[in-house]
């Protein structure tokens, strides 16, 4: 992993030419404030940004149309994300506990929330779904202690019987 573990680094931009971000490349970077990610990324991959604990917000590129698993993992001070039009899929446990992230808008084109998707984000007070959702996998809301107010779009078909486990 390019950047994995790395305690010095606390800001980086990735080059217009980046398509995709491997694999655990900044995995465990826990003094990563800042990421610049440039318009031309289209992926990024599994664990990318997991343990990043001063992480605090990220905008992500129009063009970006997957988030692999566990991309945000970990990322505790996270409190901002913006998710592009131009998304079609997130991995397992991709904001898993993301304790500081309050509101999320998951953009059209969505069909399934996975499992833990954001497990233990529980400052999660705010999330907008979209109308083509048809699936609210297990433990998607796992731990969501704040979480208010859901509307649940009419096209869903599947709620995985664990999907809001443990919410109050």
């Amino acid at each position: 992993a390019l950047f994995a573990n790395n305690q010095k680094v606390t800001s980086f931009t990735i080059m217009k030419n980046v398509q995709s971000i491997g694999v655990d490349a900044f995995n465990g970077c826990s003094k990563l404030q800042e990421i610049t990610l440039p318009s031309g990324i289209t992926a990024i991959e599994d664990g990318t940004f997991k343990g990043c604990s001063a992480l605090i917000r990220v905008e992500l590129p129009d063009g970006l149309t997957d988030i692999g698993s566990s991309v945000f993992m970990d990322c505790g001070q996270l409190e901002e994300i913006t998710l592009p039009a131009s998304l079609r899929k997130l991995g397992l446990a991709a904001f898993a506990s993301c304790r500081s992230l309050e509101q999320i808008t998951i953009p059209e084109g969505i069909t399934v929330l996975p499992t833990n998707l954001f497990g233990g984000c529980n400052a999660l007070q705010k999330i907008s779904l979209p109308d083509s959702l048809l699936t609210i996998s297990s433990q998607a809301f796992w731990y969501n202690n704040k979480l208010a107010d859901l509307i649940i779009p009419k096209n869903v078909v599947t709620i995985a019987s664990s999907a809001f486990q443990e919410c109050k």
